[in-house]
């Protein structure tokens, strides 16, 4: 699966209740998107999630679940630093999403997995300016974007949170960004992930 989760601070935009998600979002998708905002707005809640995940951790530090092993990258070390970090971050408010933004984040998804080139293209940074300003005007933008065998929403944050390989947390930082108010999420299957 594929995970464009775009955070933006959008000038002008339209957010919406939890009553109108069901049509907009996935199953998963909107597991996802419960899984980012309680991670922005509990994150001692989050950090329990984290703490069984490590559970799944081998003595090389990969995990192996029922259906296979993900190799990572710090093991142990990247779970540990994600724990210190949640205890020590403020929760912030949750995110709100945005048609303008769940329509990028789907098209760019849909562009990743149908060009045919198999590379890693689905980031907005590869989008050109032309193509994000279809979608209306951001102020700034930020993606994450995640190629994972994730079964479930709170894997695909915790992924995210975790950040492993990644010593600047750039995943991180973007998920708890308090400037960050509005979101786009879209998932599809990719043929090589």
């Amino acid at each position: 699966l594929q995970m464009n989760n775009l955070n933006v601070n959008v000038a002008s935009s339209i957010a919406h209740d939890a009553d109108d998600l069901v049509n907009l979002l996935s199953p998963l998708e909107q597991e996802v998107y419960d899984a980012l905002n309680l991670a922005r707005t509990n994150p001692l809640r989050m950090k329990a999630q984290v703490k069984r995940m490590m559970t799944f951790l081998d003595h090389d530090g990969d995990l192996v679940f029922e259906w296979g092993k993900v190799e990572t990258i710090e093991g142990h070390e990247a779970y540990l630093d994600c724990i210190e970090f949640l205890d020590k971050v403020k929760m912030t408010e949750a995110c709100h999403l945005n048609d303008n933004l769940l329509d990028l984040a789907k098209r760019l998804v849909i562009e990743n997995i149908d060009d045919g080139s198999n590379c890693i293209s689905g980031h907005i940074e590869h989008a050109t300016e032309d193509v994000i300003a279809e979608y209306g005007h951001a102020l700034t933008y930020k993606d994450s974007v995640e190629y994972g065998p994730w079964e479930s929403g709170i894997d695909f944050i915790i992924h995210y949170i975790v950040d492993d390989g990644d010593k600047s947390r750039k995943n991180r930082n973007h998920l708890f960004d308090p400037s960050t108010r509005y979101c786009g999420i879209a998932l599809a299957d990719h043929k090589l992930y």
